[in-house]
């Protein structure tokens, strides 16, 4: 078998999905490879078999008010529900209030030139004696778990941006969609499977040929079959880079 598209898509999470949707918008052909049996990506949605409750496994939260996800959940007839935005903090046996330990962000924001890793510049407000131990271990771990970055290589100027740019969409107060996250996603693929040959489940790419105007990859699906050769005249990759970087089999 053998597809051609003006664009090859490689991923079907959030990324693929608004790269997709938005080139067909533009009159394009395209064509979306995953991996995967599901669209989501990183959203990962899973439901109590009882009461059919949503449990986010992966991404779970809206941050702010961004305009164009409320857009697409507004489009999709989801609804969205603020959180009970209160933080407890475990600190050496004490479960206490974490307002205090989150108070890193104020300073975050404000981060100014020269430019060092998060675990430098951490370590500097504890050595002037600016910040208290906890408060130090609360940046850390909120640089591990909401950027999924490692502090001793995470730029804080880079970080202090992407901060600034929350603070822009409406701030990080998070809200969930009550329906599941998953729905989202769901949406935005049906439009596309409306479209035939337009998007590929269960579809991995072994080899992406690329020259100038041309594009070929090579699929398969995950128990071996081969799937020929998908072509287009450019490609847009959505993978992480951890997924680039993983040996066969991973």
């Amino acid at each position: 078998m053998e597809l051609t598209a003006d664009v090859i898509i490689l991923g079907a999470g959030a990324a693929g999905l608004s790269a997709a949707d938005r080139l067909v918008r533009e009159g394009l052909r395209v064509i979306v490879l995953e991996a995967r049996d599901r669209v989501g990506g990183r959203v990962a949605t899973q439901r109590d078999p009882v009461s059919d409750v949503p449990l986010e496994l992966g991404a779970e939260f809206v941050h702010g008010k961004p305009p164009a996800l409320l857009r697409r959940i507004h489009q999709a007839g989801l609804t969205v529900s603020p959180c009970n935005d209160t933080h407890a903090l475990l600190w050496r046996g004490q479960l206490g209030d974490a307002e205090e330990a989150f108070a890193f962000q104020e300073a975050l924001v404000a981060a100014k030139p020269p430019d060092r890793s998060m675990a430098e510049w951490v370590e500097e407000q504890v050595r002037t004696r600016k910040w208290p131990p906890q408060r130090a271990a609360m940046a850390l771990a909120y640089v591990r778990g909401f950027y999924a970055a490692d502090p001793d290589i995470a730029s804080t100027l880079a970080i202090a941006r992407m901060e600034r740019a929350v603070e822009d969409g409406g701030g990080a107060t998070p809200s969930r969609v009550l329906e599941g996250y998953d729905r989202v996603l769901h949406a935005m693929a049906a439009r596309l499977l409306a479209r035939p040959d337009t998007l590929f489940l269960n579809a991995v790419a072994e080899e992406v040929r690329w020259k100038p105007g041309e594009v070929r990859v090579q699929a398969r699906t995950r128990q071996g079959v081969p799937l020929g050769t998908f072509q287009g005249r450019h490609a847009v990759v959505t993978l992480p880079v951890g997924v680039l970087r993983a040996r066969p089999p991973a």
